[in-house]
């Protein structure tokens, strides 16, 4: 459930940030939300929101990260 929050915060940094900063905030919420699924799978704690939120991350944040970047080519 953690990584579901991460993913959600992070997602909307990459929505409200600064644009220079937006691959950053990406990186970080992807390490973040592998690092919490990796731990859980390490202590054989159940998964599947931890990799829902890594998912998350990566599918929405991966969007967000182009559409940012194509702006800001634009001006």
């Amino acid at each position: 459930m953690v990584s579901l929050l991460i993913a959600g915060v992070g997602l909307v940094l990459l929505g409200l940030g600064p644009v220079r900063y937006t691959g950053l905030v990406f990186i970080l919420t992807l390490a973040v939300t592998l690092a919490l699924t990796v731990l859980d799978m390490s202590t054989h704690q159940p998964t599947s929101t931890d990799l829902a939120g890594f998912t998350l991350a990566l599918m929405l944040g991966g969007a967000a990260l182009f559409i940012r970047n194509e702006r800001g080519m634009k001006d």
